[in-house]
């Protein structure tokens, strides 16, 4: 009975997501501008709305996301069902992470991951026009949540329906034909394989998702497309690229990943950070520990005042090693893993967070291989921002709700988001005229 309630209340807050998303979505204006406009107009006038002609150049001058650019043709010119299907998109990010972290996830579970969603900066998902922003990192996303979630459930033991598999099976071929994700699934996929493995649990399920994962990476590393691409951003954004060196574009993307993090006035990185004393204090063992907790609050406020002084001193496409500035972000990350070790109940937790957390910088550290490195914008960080998202999903259902300190942390971290939360919604109501 009481499962019963939880999945009437989850099914409630859930459709209150999807309506709010729609709402949004409805209110959208500006739309066909930038990469959208431009990719209307070429599929229009120089190809004359022709498909094959469109993709046939587009893979062999230009990119091997052909699926996506399948579906982004398509939406560019019918912005009524983008806006359904975006807020289906949104609201799948919103939500499913939840069920992903935890088994039986609650109504503040989910209701935490629409708040943190809101959170990620509104412009990441729309910074090249939002048909052609969500359908490269959006949409992707939620389709690679909705193929990780059959695996998930059957390392848990929970029913798999042949419907579920199908159905992921199809929108993982969506997901892996985006470069960032196919090497994020294919890390998870790996590494479900191996925890079934050792279980003793038959493997036949992952495999089929790791192996659609492995052709898509081989399909985009053949692509000419990709390679005649690079060959042209090279020229006009990063001509000294093909110069550096394997530990200089390593330098590169770690760096430029922890700085944009750091020093950027962001609101998610605020909460974030302010999570992690919550956390703190819902596992008050002593005030050395809870101070410690209080670091990245502290680390992130104070790093603002340095912003300017960064971006004046440090010019990181110049090809130098700026050694100070490595060493100052690392230091940064060794305090703020120090703090989430503090605030862990168990040694297995902590390693879980590690691990979240350093797939998130890997996931974006991977664009130092890449001449776009800078021109790609803020959109690149968008799957580094869902997978910090989970972990502070994965820290908070891990809170002793006993504890007394649990439901001052509860208020502290519903007080931090509703004021995230209300700039946050001018900037949406902003961005939507």
């Amino acid at each position: 009975m009481e499962k019963n309630n939880l999945k009437y209340i989850n099914t409630i807050v859930i459709m209150c997501i999807f309506c709010i998303y729609i709402f949004i979505n409805l209110n959208i204006k500006n739309m066909n501008t930038s990469d959208d406009a431009i990719f209307l107009k070429d599929f229009k006038l120089n190809y004359n709305g022709n498909y094959l002609s469109f993709f046939k150049f587009r893979y062999q001058e230009w990119t091997s996301r052909s699926i996506i650019e399948y579906f982004l043709t398509f939406f560019v010119q019918h912005i009524m069902l983008w806006r359904i299907v975006n807020a289906i998109a949104m609201t799948t990010v919103s939500v499913l992470p939840a069920f992903i972290v935890k088994k039986n996830p609650t109504a503040f579970d989910i209701t935490l991951n629409f708040l943190l969603f809101l959170l990620i900066p509104i412009g990441i998902i729309r910074e090249t026009g939002w048909v052609a922003t969500t359908t490269n990192y959006l949409w992707v996303m939620a389709c690679g949540l909705v193929s990780v979630y059959p695996t998930i459930r059957y390392i848990r033991d929970q029913y798999v329906s042949k419907k579920m598999i199908f159905f992921s099976l199809m929108l993982s071929l969506y997901a892996n034909n985006q470069e960032q994700m196919v090497i994020l699934l294919i890390l998870i996929f790996s590494s479900c394989l191996f925890v079934l493995w050792k279980s003793n649990k038959k493997t036949g399920l992952v495999a089929s998702f790791l192996g659609v994962s492995i052709l898509s990476l081989i399909y985009i590393l053949t692509c000419p497309g990709n390679e005649a691409r690079t060959i042209v951003e090279t020229r006009n954004f990063l001509p000294g690229f093909p110069e550096y060196t394997l530990l200089y574009k390593i330098y590169l993307g770690y760096t430029t990943t922890l700085m944009h993090l750091y020093y950027n006035l962001d609101p998610f990185i605020a909460f974030f950070s302010l999570s992690i004393t919550a956390l703190g204090l819902s596992r008050f063992r002593n005030w050395f520990h809870t101070i410690l907790s209080c670091l990245p609050m502290v680390i992130y406020f104070f790093n603002q005042s340095i912003i300017e002084k960064i971006t004046k001193n440090y010019n990181l496409s110049d090809g130098d090693w700026h050694l100070s500035l490595t060493l100052i972000v690392t230091i940064v990350s060794i305090l703020y893993i120090l703090s989430i070790y503090v605030t862990c109940t168990n040694m297995q937790q902590f390693i879980i967070s590690l691990i979240m957390l350093l797939v998130g910088l890997f996931i974006r550290m991977i664009l130092g291989f890449s001449p776009t490195l800078w021109a790609s914008g803020n959109r690149t960080y968008f799957f580094t921002y869902v997978i910090f998202m989970m972990a502070v999903l994965f820290n908070f259902s891990k809170i002793n709700r006993r504890n007394i300190l649990s439901p001052i942390a509860g208020y502290y971290v519903a007080l931090s988001v509703t004021a995230c939360i209300i700039v946050k919604s001018v900037l949406i109501l902003i961005s939507a005229n």
